[in-house]
């Protein structure tokens, strides 16, 4: 059965609205709880980043291929970008 692998990063304070998705044909590595995700060149959030304060995994099958489709839903808090942020607290 082919997968295929989906990437949502919802806006900050948001449960509807994604920021940006991304697909593939291999699984993304795992994000969890309290990880940053640095948007780089997103448009929209200059120096933040990405808090992840919750997510949803979700697989499901589509059609009558026999597809299955497993969804990661990272829903976010905005927070500064910071050096300490970035590597910790000493």
């Amino acid at each position: 059965m082919p997968k295929s692998y989906r990437l949502e990063i919802y806006m900050p304070g948001s449960a509807d609205e994604v920021f940006v998705m991304h697909e593939s044909a291999i699984a993304f590595p795992a994000i969890q709880k309290g990880d940053i995700v640095c948007p780089g060149e997103w448009p929209g959030l200059p120096n933040t980043a990405l808090r992840a304060v919750s997510i949803q995994h979700v697989i499901w099958n589509r059609g009558e291929a026999e597809t299955s489709a497993w969804i990661t839903c990272v829903y976010t808090e905005e927070v500064s970008l910071t050096r300490e942020l970035l590597i910790g607290n000493p």
